[in-house]
Formats: C-alpha cells, structure tokens, sequence
C-alpha cells in the first residue's frame, strides 16, 4: 500500500511539474507575440504595400485578447495558445463602416477566420492554416518594449 501511495504521490508530482512547464513555455512564446504591433505585408501569397495611413490592416495580441484593423475596418477578439505554435481567434467584433476604395478587409478576413497555428522569425509573424501560409505581417516595436 505504500508503495502505491509513493508511486501515486511521485505521478502527480511529475504531472503537477509538467503541466507548470507547458504554461511557463507558451507564456515564453506569448511573449514574442507582444513585442510588436504587427503590420501586414501579405496575405495568401499577395504582397501588400506598407502604407503609412491608418488603412493598412495591422494586429495587436496582448493577454489572450487581440484587436487591429482589417485595412476598413477595426476588430478585436480573443485567442487562445496551446500546443507546438497552436491559436485559435474567437470570433472578432468588427466596426461596420462602408469603406471606399480598394481594400484588403475580404480577403484579410477569409484568411484571419481559417487561422490555427503561428511562427515568428526575427520581426516576422506568419500565420497559417495547419501548414498552409496565410497571412504574413512585419513587426513594429510598440514604445516601451524591449527590442530584440
């Protein structure tokens, strides 16, 4: 009996240990999340001008929630990280105004709603739909952040 209570002591030790792991390892990667405003400069392979107005679609991810601009139109949502570079966007709550011109807000967001997995490299965040390149943006440092 005592050595079922040590093995069962010891298993939920290291399962106690494991689980504290996983959140301290994707609060690490979250991380890398926040450091940026993210400006897109591709979405499913098309390349997309920077612009220096308020109209080029940008993302913003801080403490499970996001919000940004579709290139029209302002969003904002949750997310939620799990797993080897998994998220998944709630639904986003947009602003509903007309918007004139060539924009981008359609195919943004067939692309933003097919999302499930993220990779960062350098000041780069592509987001994906399993192994498939969706969406592409460059990171802006946002002020009071460190720079890598």
């Amino acid at each position: 009996m005592k050595k079922l209570l040590s093995i069962l002591g010891l298993t939920t030790s290291l399962l106690f240990l494991f689980s504290c792991h996983e959140t301290k390892q994707l609060q690490g990667r979250e991380d890398e999340l926040l450091q940026s405003k993210w400006m897109v400069s591709e979405i499913d392979g098309e390349l997309i001008a920077p612009s220096n107005d308020a109209k080029q679609a940008n993302l913003l991810l801080a403490n499970g929630r996001f919000s940004g601009s579709t290139g029209c139109n302002s969003m904002s949502g949750t997310y939620t990280l799990s797993g080897d570079h998994d998220i998944k966007f709630g639904a986003a709550m947009m602003t509903r105004m007309a918007c004139a011109g060539p924009n981008t807000e359609a195919k943004f967001m067939a692309a933003f709603n097919r999302i499930n997995k993220w990779e960062i490299s350098g000041d780069i965040l592509m987001l994906f739909e399993n192994k498939t390149k969706l969406l592409t943006f460059q990171g802006q440092p946002i002020k009071g952040t460190p720079v890598n």
